[in-house]
């Protein structure tokens, strides 16, 4: 769906140019669910910003479905209707007095009548878990996560291919967090769309994403699944980052000599792997 072939981005600083993303080439399809992880100044939210227009590459080409963004003939417009972006601070995009006129606005822009674009706002709204009630609530003056979910709310009446998002669970307490991811895959499973999201935490990716991206230094180093990248002890240490708690430990455990058939990179995956092996000794 959406393709990008050799992108680079660099700023003018003073006349001098600084590369910011180096010949990076990704491809995202219906089903994807992925994390794009990096240290900080890595070039995260600068790459998910060409995903939709926001910024446009120095040089390469951005392609959804097999037409060049780039092209002159090609309306920026289609590209942010199908590829729709959801700030780490939701209160960067949230602007209207009441909730359901914040979600109404996308679909208004698309040129829906008041009466249709309400209809689709309180179905997304109720998509997403927003209560009737809330809905002529300001909405600033809703919860950290409340705020996410009408940011989510207001894409998804936009009838998006791809979401994206710059760190979902910033501030969120655990539960709320794990409320966003959920919500994130039920957007996958129900609406048959992609989801890519920015975090600096590798439990939330290892629990919910099914590919990590890696970025270092402005180049993306690593595309693989959880399992292989955080197995991958020189692109981890390459990148500066950190593997999950239970990859650690799961790790040290093989290396000690435990029989378990792999590493794990969640809680449960480590609990049914050392169920599986106690039961398999007790067998014996």
């Amino acid at each position: 769906m959406l393709k990008g072939v050799n992108i680079n981005f660099s700023y003018d600083k003073k006349g001098v140019s600084e590369n910011i993303l180096n010949d990076v080439s990704f491809e995202i399809n219906t089903g994807d669910f992925i994390g794009i992880i990096g240290t900080s100044g890595s070039g995260k939210t600068t790459f998910i910003k060409h995903f939709n227009g926001l910024l446009r590459a120095s040089s390469g080409e951005l392609y959804l479905n097999d037409q060049n963004v780039y092209d002159k003939s090609f309306d920026l417009f289609q590209l942010r209707k199908e590829v729709g972006l959801v700030f780490q601070y939701p209160e960067n995009q949230l602007f209207k007095k009441t909730v359901i006129e914040d979600v109404m606005f996308g679909p208004m822009n698309l040129g829906m009548l008041e009466e249709e674009a309400r209809i689709v706002a309180e179905r997304e709204l109720k998509f997403v878990g927003i209560d009737e009630d809330l809905f002529s609530a300001n909405p600033m003056e809703l919860s950290g996560g409340q705020k996410r979910s009408v940011a989510i709310a207001g894409v998804l009446a936009m009838s998006p291919k791809i979401i994206v998002l710059d760190e979902p669970a910033a501030g969120l307490d655990f539960y709320t967090k794990s409320r966003i991811f959920d919500l994130l895959k039920r957007i996958i499973a129900i609406k048959k769309m992609a989801v890519v999201f920015v975090s600096h935490n590798m439990e939330d990716v290892a629990n919910y994403a099914n590919q990590v991206w890696i970025m270092k230094q402005g180049t993306l180093i690593s595309k693989e699944s959880v399992q292989t990248s955080f197995s991958r002890d020189d692109i981890i240490d390459l990148a500066g980052m950190d593997v999950p708690e239970v990859t650690k430990l799961t790790k040290d455990l093989i290396d000690a000599g435990i029989p378990l058939k792999s590493i794990s990179t969640t809680v449960d995956n480590a609990e049914k792997s050392l169920s599986d092996l106690f039961k398999k000794n007790r067998g014996h």
